[in-house]
């Protein structure tokens, strides 16, 4: 079926430029004869000659381009569409991007992507609510395996929406209004509370074949570093956020001269429920509550470079229901430090101890490039994979992943034959993995002993204050 309509679309497209070109030419047969001089006589003209010509045919073009009337596109009409509740996965590797969620100071970002090419590939209707919700918030740099969106979507299997659908719209814009004002626990319990839990019974008996081929035209319409491959159909009162059981995260780096041993110690203290204000990005101007459950946290080798220990690769794997911003950026740092030896793996159950820390010490965020959300959960939902999809997506991962690792072999080759050629090689070290600002360490201080980050923002407002008291002084004085 798709065959015939790609085919269709192409002779339109063809017949639009076609037309497109006969009106350019027709309006090209019009200009005046003394715009139309060949190469040798414009060269003999002078330069005051020249900018009269060029002025000439601006002023021309500008007159004709405004009788210049295209063939207008034919409007889209949604109304001969039923739409459907669906969740898609997806994969995307986030390095040239500035985060996954929208934002107004750019458009680099990978869901103003996603939802350009929902939009103009009719998915979703422009303007109108979809109730469209995402599982996880990836930082700047930050990839993804498994990012999970859902949205009401254009269908061509569904006639018309029900009753049902119509009200949950009512009700998700009701609670959605209210995100600003509640914590993410309290907007979660009201969202369900009024929503209610998605009844997967109302979706048993929907057809799916011969539905919108949403994953091809999103692979089609997206970046080639983003990668659609599953989609479901969901109850109506599914939400990618707060239907989600748990995330997984993982964080890879090089082993360097890392003490792995004493990093797994730490990375268990990190297990169970905890307050973790000491662990992330803190924001005093909203009501935020730092408890979390972490149900699994360890630090494992990935893989074994047999010429070199410290190129090996391991790997940071950390699973809760939610995280905080920043969080596992942090508790990375304070892992790194571990394994450096400058800090004792007790240090992550003394941070842990906010009566003991009741304010956030400073250190430094660990790298964002290699932070990957890994996988998500769900209850009950079936996803769909189609072998041909999958095969485009693998060769389009494949063919990313053969560019990549051809340029860290030639990096690679460049370091062997430099270290040949050193009187004392080096194997790799923290420091120059730059997994972790460390450059301006002068003395190590011990996280326990260091400045607060809300002792610093005194300090600094102190010395503001001292300056522009010293500035003052000065200005009275002379």
């Amino acid at each position: 079926m798709n065959g015939p309509i790609q085919f269709c679309r192409s002779i339109l497209r063809s017949l639009k430029h076609k037309i497109e070109t006969s009106v350019v030419q027709k309006k090209m047969s019009a200009l005046p004869e003394p715009l139309l001089n060949d190469s040798k006589q414009l060269s003999k003209l002078t330069k005051r000659e020249l900018v009269a010509r060029v002025v000439e045919l601006q002023n021309f073009i500008k007159k004709e381009r405004s009788s210049v009337t295209l063939p207008e596109e034919r409007a889209f009409d949604f109304s001969k569409y039923g739409k459907r509740r669906i969740a898609i996965k997806f994969a995307y590797v986030g390095y040239d991007y500035d985060g996954f969620a929208k934002q107004e100071a750019t458009q680099n970002t990978i869901e103003q992507y996603l939802m350009s090419a929902l939009i103009r590939t009719k998915i979703i209707q422009p303007d109108v609510n979809c109730r469209y919700s995402k599982c996880g918030r990836t930082d700047k740099g930050v990839s993804a395996f498994e990012q999970v969106v859902s949205l009401d979507a254009r269908s061509s299997l569904i006639k018309s929406d029900s009753g049902d659908i119509a009200e949950s719209k009512q009700a998700f814009t009701r609670v959605a209004h209210e995100t600003e004002v509640k914590t993410l626990s309290e907007f979660k319990h009201q969202f369900q509370s009024e929503i209610g839990q998605p009844d997967w019974e109302e979706i048993s008996n929907m057809p799916v074949d011969g539905e919108v081929d949403y994953l091809t035209i999103l692979n089609r319409n997206t970046p080639d570093d983003m990668y659609f491959y599953a989609w479901a159909p969901v109850p109506d009162a599914f939400n990618a956020r707060f239907h989600c059981t748990h995330r997984c995260y993982k964080y890879f780096f090089p082993k360097c001269q890392l003490n792995i041993n004493a990093m797994n110690e730490a990375a268990k203290l990190f297990v169970g429920t905890h307050n973790f204000q000491n662990f992330c990005k803190i924001d005093r101007t909203k009501k935020q509550i730092f408890t979390r459950n972490i149900s699994e946290a360890r630090v494992e080798a990935v893989t074994t470079d047999s010429s070199e220990d410290s190129f090996s690769t391991c790997c940071f794997i950390v699973k809760s229901e939610g995280f905080l911003y920043h969080q596992i950026r942090y508790m990375m740092s304070v892992l790194f430090l571990v394994g450096m030896g400058t800090e004792n793996p007790s240090v992550v159950q003394e941070l842990l101890d906010t009566d003991a820390f009741p304010e956030k010490p400073q250190f430094n965020l660990a790298a964002d490039v290699p932070l990957v959300l890994h996988s998500v959960g769900y209850d009950h939902i079936k996803w769909i994979y189609r072998e041909d999809v999958l095969s485009h997506v693998i060769s389009k991962m494949q063919n990313q992943w053969t560019r990549n690792h051809l340029k860290t072999c030639v990096v690679r080759s460049m370091l062997n034959e430099l270290q040949k050629r050193s009187p004392s090689p080096q194997g790799m070290t923290i420091e120059n993995s730059k997994m972790i600002d460390l450059a301006h360490r002068k003395k190590y201080v011990p996280i326990k002993n260091r400045n607060t980050v809300k002792r610093k923002r005194l300090n600094d407002d102190s010395r503001t204050s001292t300056k522009r008291s010293r500035e003052s002084d000065k200005e009275s004085s002379g």
